[in-house]
């Protein structure tokens, strides 16, 4: 055989040989996608992850994502090149979403041995101020002196309302003042609510976290819907033992991140409460811990003569009892006569 007929041969095994090793190392070697993952954060951005193990190989890793699972836009993972052989999370923040609108996404992970593409996951944007109740329960309704409509659900002997009270007006009719200046507020010992920030519409403070009521409110006691009435500290002990002691507040918490604060720990809204943060508003008439901190006035105990309310944090799925001055303004939540 001629020596240029056998280079040719060498050559053309040996890129046999290579193309062999080649598929072999694409099937061994290539990323793995083991986990995709997304949470909602508000109408127009969304927070999008997945489990990646780059194989030993130096890896880049992008998320693609639009309407149809043709994706056509890409972002960067954080981070956006991995390596060694163990199990990376990586996430992207997408925003300028269109609200209430279903995307596509995957992962896509590429490294010089082959690319990796994930399974085509989908999520679906909210509406401003949508609330995440609990699709698996089946909820009932009240109404207020105003108008307005509440979720009401059953758990145990007991029946709660779903939502935060966002009444202005006691269930006789009489007006609640509505007290907006800092220092009125503070040296108030009279019945007062307020809005989150003075502010009802501009986040949807009142229709999705309701009102902040001072204590006063509370001891009037004729704040809730006529055969309902503001929780007593009893009363609040025995939904807690119900939903298995003081790690209830996960149970209680809507889920996701729309209103509460990452990381949101333990929130399942299993038992379909689905309390909000709605913060409060402090003796000196300041706002805080709006997202991060729910809290609840149970009714006044004539016996101890205090005034105790519930809280729920975004970073802990335990539900607390306090004391705090009749100044401060909570939220309330109401529960059937028996």
């Amino acid at each position: 055989m001629p020596k240029s007929e056998l280079l040719v041969m060498k050559i053309w095994r040996l890129s046999v040989f290579i193309s062999i090793l080649t598929a072999c190392s694409t099937n061994d070697l290539s990323p793995v996608i083991k986990l995709s993952n997304s949470i909602i954060v508000n109408q127009s951005e969304v927070v999008i992850s997945s489990v990646v193990n780059a194989n030993n190989q130096v890896t880049s890793v992008v998320f693609e994502y639009g309407l149809s699972d043709s994706y056509g836009q890409t972002v960067d993972g954080v981070p956006d090149k991995i390596g060694g052989n163990n199990d990376t999370d990586v996430s992207a923040s997408i925003s300028g979403l269109t609200a209430e609108t279903k995307y596509h996404y995957r992962v896509k992970a590429v490294s010089l041995i082959g690319t990796t593409l994930g399974k085509d996951m989908t999520f679906v944007t909210t509406l401003a101020g949508d609330v995440l109740f609990n699709s698996n329960i089946q909820y009932g309704s009240v109404t207020d002196r105003e108008g307005n409509i509440y979720r009401t659900l059953k758990i145990g002997g007991q029946t709660w309302m779903a939502e935060n009270l966002r009444s202005t007006k006691f269930n006789d009719g009489k007006s609640i003042p509505y007290v907006t200046d800092n220092a009125k507020w503070s040296a108030l010992t009279t019945p007062a609510y307020s809005w989150y920030n003075n502010d009802p519409e501009t986040y949807s403070y009142k229709t999705v976290y309701g009102a902040l009521y001072n204590s006063w409110v509370v001891e009037a006691g004729n704040l809730c819907p006529a055969g309902w009435h503001i929780p007593s500290e009893e009363e609040w002990y025995t939904l807690i033992m119900y939903l298995g002691g003081p790690v209830a507040g996960g149970k209680m918490k809507e889920t996701g991140i729309i209103h509460w604060q990452m990381p949101n720990t333990g929130a399942t809204n299993e038992c379909g409460l689905t309390v909000l943060p709605g913060g409060q508003r402090s003796g000196d008439g300041s706002f805080g811990l709006i997202n991060s901190s729910g809290n609840w006035w149970s009714a006044y105990e004539t016996i101890t003569d205090r005034k105790w309310h519930q809280t729920i944090t975004f970073d802990s799925q335990y539900i607390n009892s306090s004391i705090y001055p009749d100044n401060y303004g909570y939220s309330v939540r109401c529960i059937k006569d028996p």
